[in-house]
């Protein structure tokens, strides 16, 4: 499903119960003219007095209704302080698709006027405005068995190829030890391709690292085509290490989040890693990023966190996986990642964490880890 936000005011007409059930009425039906293709249903839904109330009813209208829809759902929330407002969010689901993302966002006021309920102006932050579902102004939907691949038309060279690791997912349950019918066998995970980060951001609304060419969110992944020869190499790579993130689930994401084994996790089931950068660096003392301090940190991006150092991070948590995996299996792997962010993110807490899931020592453990670095290829 998919997601507007509008927001209402009355103006002060009405009761709270009066004015909600219209505002919830009004939605409703202008979702059953999304899923329609039916503007005019729309339009007659939502009337409008005023410039930036036509306007914003007429752009949330034309983005949407680029794409086609097999369930539209809209909730009205009040806006605390301002009677009337409201942030309302549509929840759709596309053709073939089966999640629910958010898709749009607004704030309108609406009020009463002529005995109808009508918007009559756009709150709208200004980020907001071409977010979401509103960020592709020339969408098409790519669909395969276990993906739906979202973009502009000029990216479909792009979508097409993230479009043929469809059977990457297959590849992921499987090295994850999923049951072959669990619920995930069953999703199909949207894509979304995005010609740069601001694009990305736009439709995510969320930070996209300058070191990202794709990220996870709420089961959704968004690629960045900002290097299209890598892209055009390691399409496939890209997309497995995604969808690790997404059937992972809260894999290293507790109490404390643990991006060192999250990130991990997800390049160990990709594979093709060359380790010699992270070999060097234990071989030095493992004093760029110590794998306790990594653990400890939580995120393997941050200030201050050179190219050189974020793919150390990512080396040396692969490296960790690899080791847990191989010594003590895969279900070790999850009990220490669940044990280490349900802990506190300090050194005695990643020691108890240790010696509870893998029975030794930190010191054990970290001896074994570096003998384990320098055979890795």
């Amino acid at each position: 499903m998919a997601v507007v936000v509008l927001g209402v005011s009355s103006g002060g007409c009405g009761d709270g119960a009066r004015r909600q059930h219209a505002v919830d009425a009004a939605l409703k039906a202008a979702s059953a003219a999304l899923v329609a293709g039916d503007a005019a249903a729309w339009y007659f839904a939502l009337p409008t007095e005023g410039a930036s109330a036509a306007l914003v009813v007429r752009q949330v209208n034309v983005g949407l209704a680029r794409y086609t829809w097999t369930r539209v759902h809209a909730k009205a929330v009040p806006v605390d302080g301002k009677p009337g407002r409201y942030t309302v969010r549509f929840y759709g689901q596309l053709a073939h698709a089966d999640t629910s993302p958010l898709v749009c966002e607004c704030v309108l006021d609406f009020g009463w006027r002529d005995g109808r309920l009508k918007v009559v102006a756009d709150r709208t932050d200004q980020w907001a405005r071409d977010a979401y579902y509103l960020a592709f102004t020339d969408p098409v939907v790519l669909v395969r068995p276990h993906l739906v691949v979202v973009g502009d038309d000029w990216q479909r060279p792009l979508m097409a190829r993230i479009a043929a690791a469809d059977g990457q997912v297959r590849r992921v349950i499987r090295r994850l030890q999923l049951a072959p019918d669990s619920p995930g066998l069953g999703r199909k995970t949207l894509i979304y391709v995005c010609a740069s980060r601001l694009q990305a951001f736009e439709a995510s609304h969320a930070f996209i690292d300058k070191h990202m060419v794709a990220g996870e969110r709420d089961g959704q992944i968004f690629a960045v085509d900002v290097w299209p020869a890598y892209w055009k190499r390691y399409a496939s790579d890209i997309v497995r290490h995604e969808l690790t993130h997404v059937y992972a689930g809260k894999f290293g994401d507790g109490k404390h989040y643990v991006g060192l084994l999250v990130e991990g996790l997800a390049v160990a089931v990709e594979g093709g890693y060359d380790f010699g950068p992270l070999r060097t660096e234990v071989a030095r003392g493992n004093r760029i990023l110590p794998l306790k301090k990594g653990l400890m940190h939580g995120r393997v991006w941050w200030d201050g966190l050179s190219d050189h150092r974020t793919y150390l991070a990512y080396l040396e948590g692969g490296a960790l996986v690899k080791y847990i995996w191989k010594r003590w299996g895969l279900k070790s792997v999850w009990a220490f990642a669940a044990a280490v962010s349900a802990g506190d993110a300090t050194p005695v807490g990643i020691e108890r964490a240790t010696g509870r899931t893998l029975g030794i020592t930190w010191g054990q453990f970290y001896k074994g880890w570096k003998g384990y670095v320098r055979t890795l290829r």
